[in-house]
């Protein structure tokens, strides 16, 4: 398990050595209403529980999981063009964790045979439920986008992580809910949800890991949203929140 775990950080190093290099070679330019707009629908693209095609259809079939499979390769490609033009070194090392890790998840849907059925099966179950989930992740975009406001800063991290159990798992117990005798389903959604942000996460939550009770005192902190989301998905909102954090939280290369 440890080395496991040093492998893990060893990459998540790499990822931001290769990303410093990058962003000392591209000069960031301002962010464009539009770009902002093409960037918050790829990412929604991008998990499938936040597309609206694939809510709206969900795929029943390995051929029609193909074709979603397809139509998200140039939203990875759109989100890293997105950096590059958008977002300062900082928020550039953020962006590559999270997409090595939603491109690794989206990847073992794609492509391994067991990871599919898996999937299917939780579709199966949930089709006619799919926008519940949707909302269940909306609710946690909207705690991102609160979390920011937190006066204490040392607190913006811990309530980040918070929010995110939190919100996987009343998505895990409403699976339960939903099929309660497939225990696969349940184990599949917290495989997506782990999947999509956990490499992040794990880096910078300390002591504030699922299993402990620390949550319990801060969680009711997060202050209520009451304006319009800047972004529709989950995974820029953590780029501003990252960057409302006047230390570098990311381990840096040494």
């Amino acid at each position: 398990m440890i080395m496991i775990m040093i492998s893990k950080f060893s990459f998540i190093i790499t990822i931001l050595i290769i990303s410093s290099v990058n962003g000392d070679a591209i000069l960031t330019q301002s962010t464009t209403g539009k770009q902002c707009e093409r960037a918050d629908k790829c990412a929604l693209t991008l998990i499938p529980l936040t597309d609206e095609k694939f809510i709206e259809k969900p795929p029943r079939t390995s051929t029609e999981l193909k074709e979603w499979c397809q139509r998200i390769v140039p939203m990875e490609r759109c989100l890293k063009d997105f950096a590059v033009k958008c977002l300062n070194k900082l928020s550039k090392q953020t962006l590559s964790i999270m997409m090595y890790s939603v491109t690794r998840t989206n990847k073992r849907i794609c492509t391994n045979k067991k990871r599919q059925k898996s999937f299917l099966n939780l579709i199966d179950c949930a089709h006619e439920q799919l926008p519940l989930f949707g909302q269940i992740l909306r609710n946690m975009t909207i705690d991102f986008h609160a979390i920011p406001l937190v006066d204490e800063k040392n607190l913006r991290i811990p309530l980040t992580c918070c929010s995110y159990y939190k919100w996987k798992n009343i998505a895990i117990n409403k699976i339960i809910k939903l099929c309660p005798t497939n225990h696969q389903a349940s184990e599949e959604v917290e495989i997506l949800l782990t999947g999509y942000a956990n490499d992040l996460l794990s880096v910078v939550c300390g002591d504030y890991v699922e299993e402990s009770d620390k949550c319990d005192g801060i969680i009711g902190k997060i202050p209520e949203w009451r304006r319009p989301l800047r972004w529709q998905n989950f995974i820029l909102p953590l780029i501003d929140l990252y960057d409302s954090i006047d230390d570098n939280v990311l381990p840096q290369p040494s």
